[in-house]
């Protein structure tokens, strides 16, 4: 694809998600911006034309070096991400800016302005929040380690004690052997005795100091202990921990002052007893933590540790993380005592539900979004290939005609629909059933454990029946419609993707059939799915390689047989496949928006053709080109094409005449007839082709029409009630001063007819099938008149 064309649809792309962007020149001045540029950096009355980049953005430091390395190599982009602007409130605001340089368009700079504010603010909040939480996993692993070491130095302490008396007793049992010895020799010697006595006396005082200092020391131990012990409850505290210690054989527990304040009680509210604190354990936790407690104590797993919930005074849950250890008694080798910990983690669980409801919601509609639907389709595949009698359906709907309001009304209304409707749907379902937006106007419905396969459809009618109630949508009363392709489960689907993607299929065939109905799956649906994909890709590249080509159909005047205009017709000429009708591609260039560029592209082509054919004599040839659906929406820039074209190719707009069909204005209606106007004003003349399908007679009182063609379904077989409906077209045309055009004539007979009856002009393989430019030069040169 040539850059001209790339930057034009760059551009629409931009233009439809309504971004600010600008162009400029080499010298980076600013040749085009669009009003939401104007609005991003100054006041929308503000021109910025002319004005230099650097000035409208300072923070794109060095930008004159870095647009000379995108000429330079204009296959790059040049990305500035998340740039702040200070603005009135604390966080100013963030912008990506995306910069594409185009050689061809006279060195031309595509500036796109994207703003990522909320993405900026919710990083930093996530940040904010991850360094509070790592702040109180940290405080409590330090309560922890220190209770640890403090139970560490009691139970060094408790081994020095017993030592000391343990040594204590060994002494006292020598000194009463040594007295036994005293008093037999007392009978012996009453001299020696004394003697003996007095050294008694002095070992007894000397021991008596030594006891004394020991007790001393003692005190000065449990001091020391006792101040540990509050700094111990203080850090525990401060981290929402509360210490436990339950005395196995008595059932007996200490619950820490912290631990119960927790749970909203004062300290004397709850008994140091088993029962009272199981009685605060939820009952549907209570079980788990008794085996998890008991697996502990019979030597299964290293430590009790649990997350479960406990009731609060005021009646709500409250999470809380428990962790215990057992002490063994070392002669029986059995656990006497568990002490542990409770920590408060209500919090942390209420950010993870928060953050599950984030990633698996729709945040417009409240309804599970893909991630979550997917999960519990996939449930039900797996469900449906293991249980024969089990079984499913699924329904993907789409509402029809949505960007019609949103382009019309505005998105808050569209999202006020898309709310009710959402509403609607989980009202038509069971419980146990899902339904979820994909995103945009697509909802998905799962209805599990269907007796009756052959209920899906008309479940499904009555959802569309529901669906299609009237809404009010703020001044306008508006009826939607909704098309819905349905799978029903199988043992052949062994990927929920499969499924979505056959409902999908099911569903764009209910739209081409008319839409507001219910589809279901069938395999022809697949493949004709498989074919759509394969001429989407091939149209892109088509594009790519330039494989389009232009062909021109005469119109003759059925009084001379003069060849008084061309209609401009779209070929696409296929790498292998050859020349292909427009029937097997229009409507797709359509759905994808390919036929805004290519529109413009072959009113260009067009213009430039028939102006050389007026240079080359014929200066009174007219130009016919056909004007889409997708155009036509598209209000500004369908009037910048026109007129840039004219402009470009020096062509009359006097001589230009636009095509438009009749459900393509009677959808727009309003938005159609300012354009109209506007083309009128500016000298385009407007044909209303195949009229007589759906007319609406007093569209035509209101349009600034030139000309009708009538419809060649008319025209085929020439009944006697087709050559009164073509009499009262032309009658009615005439009347309103408007030429016409009969569309198909490919009999003699056809041609004399319409000939008697006063028609103006006629087209068709009578005269010539569209033909390329050599051959239409050809016919011109050759006197381009026709015998009728």
């Amino acid at each position: 694809m040539n850059q001209s064309l790339d930057l034009q649809i760059q551009t629409q792309i931009v233009r439809r998600q309504n971004l600010p962007y600008a162009l400029a020149n080499e010298n980076l001045i600013v040749t085009t911006s669009s009003e939401a540029m104007r609005r991003w950096v100054a006041d929308p009355a503000d021109n910025l034309v002319g004005r230099p980049l650097p000035e409208l953005f300072p923070e794109m430091v060095g930008l004159e070096d870095r647009a000379c390395q995108l000429f330079e190599h204009p296959a790059e982009s040049l990305i500035i991400p998340q740039i702040y602007r200070p603005g009135s409130d604390d966080f100013g605001c963030y912008f990506d800016l995306h910069v594409e340089a185009f050689l061809e368009i006279d060195h031309t700079l595509l500036i796109v302005v994207i703003e990522v504010t909320e993405e900026a603010r919710l990083e930093q909040r996530l940040r904010q929040e991850r360094n509070e939480l790592r702040l109180n996993i940290s405080a409590r692993q330090q309560a922890e380690a220190a209770l640890q070491k403090a139970y560490e130095e009691l139970e060094e302490r408790v081994k020095e004690r017993t030592l000391s008396l343990s040594q204590a007793n060994t002494t006292l049992q020598q000194q009463i052997i040594e007295r036994e010895r005293a008093e037999a020799a007392l009978r012996q010697a009453h001299a020696e005795l004394e003697r003996r006595v007095m050294e008694r006396t002095a070992e007894l005082a000397w021991l008596n100091t030594s006891l004394k200092e020991e007790i001393a020391e003692r005190q000065r131990v449990e001091e020391t202990l006792r101040q540990n012990q509050t700094r111990y409850a203080l850090a525990i505290n401060a981290g929402k921990v509360g210490v436990w210690d339950l005395h196995i054989e008595t059932r007996v527990i200490y619950l820490q002052s912290s631990l119960k304040a927790i749970l909203g009680y004062e300290d004397d509210e709850i008994q140091n007893l088993g029962v009272d604190w199981m009685r605060l354990v939820h009952p549907d936790d209570l079980d788990k933590l008794m085996a998890t407690a008991q697996a502990h104590l019979d030597g299964l797993i290293p430590n009790l540790e649990l997350e479960h919930r406990l009731l609060h005074k005021d009646g709500t849950e409250r999470w809380v993380y428990t962790r215990g250890t057992a002490i063994i008694n070392r002669e029986t080798g059995k656990a006497t005592r568990m002490m542990g910990t409770v920590t408060d983690i209500t919090e942390r669980k209420l950010f993870e539900k928060q953050l599950f409801e984030a990633a698996f919601h729709d945040s417009l509609t409240g309804l599970p979004n893909r991630a979550l639907f997917m999960q519990r389709l996939d449930q039900a595949v797996k469900q449906a290939q293991g249980h024969d009698a089990y079984s499913f359906a699924l329904f993907f709907l789409d509402l029809d005609r949505f960007k019609v309001i949103n382009d019309s009304l505005g998105h808050t209304y569209g999202d006020q629909l898309l709310i009710t409707v959402a509403h609607r749907l989980k009202a038509c379902l069971n419980p146990g059933d899902t339904v979820a937006r994909l995103g945009g106007d697509e909802f998905t419905l799962l209805l599990n454990n269907l007796a009756d396969t052959r209920l899906a459809k008309q479940i499904a009618d009555r959802i569309l029946l529901e669906v299609a109630k009237p809404v009010d949508l703020g001044e306008h009363k508006v009826f939607p419609t909704a098309s819905i392709g349905i799978t029903l489960s199988n043992r052949s689907y062994t990927h929920a993707e499969d499924l979505l993607r056959d409902a999908d299929t099911a569903m764009y065939e209910a739209k081409t059939e008319g839409r507001a109905r219910c589809k279901l799956f069938d395999t022809g649906q697949h493949t004709r799915a498989v074919s759509r994909m394969r001429m989407e890709g091939d149209l892109w590249q088509a594009v790519k390689r330039q494989e389009f080509r232009v062909y021109y159909q005469p119109i003759i005047s059925l009084q001379s047989g003069q060849i008084l205009g061309v209609e401009a017709l779209l070929r696409w000429q296929h790498a292998w496949r050859g020349l292909i009708e427009p029937s097997e591609f229009i409507a797709l260039t359509e759905e994808t928006g390919l036929i805004v560029p290519l529109g413009k592209w072959i009113l260009q082509q067009a213009c430039m053709q028939v102006k050389v054919w007026h240079a080359m004599g014929y200066p009174t040839l007219r130009l016919a080109v056909n004007i889409s659906q997708r155009q036509l929406v598209e209000q500004q820039h369908l009037l910048e094409s026109i007129s840039q074209t004219l402009v470009e190719t020096g062509f009359p707009a006097q001589m230009l005449e636009l095509e438009l069909v009749e459900p393509v204005v009677l959808s727009q209606h309003n938005h159609s007839l300012t354009i109209l106007d506007e083309l009128h004003t500016r000298g385009v003349h407007l044909s209303l082709d195949d009229f007589g399908i759906s007319s609406s007679l007093n569209l035509l009182k209101r349009l600034p029409l030139t000309t009708l063609k009538i419809d060649q379904s008319f025209i085929k077989k020439m009944t006697p009630d087709d050559e009164a409906i073509i009499l009262a077209i032309i009658t009615l045309a005439h009347s309103l001063k408007l030429k016409i055009v009969a569309e198909g004539v490919t009999t003699a007979y056809q041609a004399r007819f319409l000939q008697s009856q006063q028609c103006d002009e006629a087209q068709g393989y009578l005269f010539s099938p569209p033909v390329p430019v050599e051959a239409l030069t050809q016919l011109l040169q050759n006197g381009g008149q026709f015998s009728i």
